[in-house]
């Protein structure tokens, strides 16, 4: 009797949400997709306790898909915050310890060129949550710039885009110049009331709210304000294209020779015009540079990871 087509589950795990894909050859038997809260403690992702969330969540996948785990041939999963080779191979060990199939554990970055269909070394630009330009190829990371978390940097990132229309808002304030189509885009999408002192209360619910999900949340008002005119919003985002562009040259500049930048993230696929700053600035200093906008979802590149364990030993 033939055997079945290997079983495969990757997991793309990013700052909000977490997408696991079950497939079998080149059928997909389940899209899970789960709040990364939902089963991730404050804790760090290659933590025991995250472990066993993250085992729970593809256990869930799975009985969606109506098959038993220990049919399992292959899992890759490629998370946020596995940024070192010791974070990844204590989630790789927690993980085969409920598995007899091979386990691998990259950061979410690596997941960008295989599901682009490369096979060398890319450019992972990921603009979400979070905010990285990632170089890799499919054996792992090789460099990274940015990615230093939204109260400090992220620039592009949802929250890192609303913490600088709001510090804007308050420049433009202090200066009489205040920018009244990005204070009220902002400040009705935050809920404020009507009323005068709008950015000092912006300012106030920021402090009160100080998570990368609260402040995140509101960055189509960002985009939104700057289609309607505002200058700072407009400001603000052309600044951050500006800075996720200069990480990329930076990777340049250091020697890597990639075969294309490939662009991710809840941010890149749902704002073109954050992608179109960044390829205005790209394209006119580094013409060859192919530029990708992930047209499929990340967890594809794991599912090929996953296949690459079945069919024969990564180099």
């Amino acid at each position: 009797m033939d055997r079945p087509s290997p079983l495969l589950v990757g997991v793309d795990v990013g700052g909000t949400k977490t997408h696991v894909r079950v497939q079998r050859d080149e059928t997909v038997l389940v899209d899970h997709i789960a709040s990364s809260k939902s089963w991730r403690p404050n804790l760090s992702i290659a933590s025991p306790e995250s472990a066993a969330g993250l085992w729970q969540c593809i256990e869930d996948a799975l009985d969606r898909a109506t098959v038993p785990a220990a049919e399992l041939d292959a899992l890759v999963v490629g998370a946020h915050g596995i940024d070192t080779r010791q974070d990844a191979v204590a989630l790789e060990h927690a993980l085969a310890s409920r598995t007899s199939a091979p386990v691998r554990v990259v950061n979410d970055a690596v997941l960008l060129g295989p599901a682009s269909g490369s096979s060398g070394t890319t450019l992972a630009m990921i603009v979400g949550t979070g905010a990285i330009v990632v170089a890799s190829n499919p054996q792992g990371v090789l460099g990274a710039r940015g990615g230093h978390g939204f109260l400090l940097g992220d620039e592009g990132s949802a929250p890192a885009l609303v913490r600088d229309l709001v510090r804007g808002l308050l420049a433009a304030e202090d200066e009489a110049r205040p920018d009244l189509i990005a204070l009220s885009h902002l400040a009705d999408s935050v809920g404020l009331p009507p009323g005068e002192e709008r950015e000092e209360e912006l300012a106030r619910w920021l402090h009160e709210n100080p998570t990368m999900e609260a402040w995140g949340a509101h960055a189509p008002a960002v985009f939104a304000a700057a289609d309607a005119g505002s200058a700072i919003a407009s400001m603000v985002i052309r600044d951050h294209a500006h800075a996720l562009a200069r990480l990329v040259e930076l990777h340049l500049t250091s020697g890597v020779t990639p075969e294309s930048l490939v662009i991710s993230g809840g941010v890149a696929t749902h704002q073109p015009r954050l992608v179109a700053e960044i390829e205005r600035r790209l394209v006119k200093a580094h013409p060859d540079l192919p530029i990708i906008v992930l047209d499929d979802v990340p967890v594809a590149g794991a599912i090929a990871l996953a296949r690459a364990l079945v069919n024969g030993p990564r180099s």
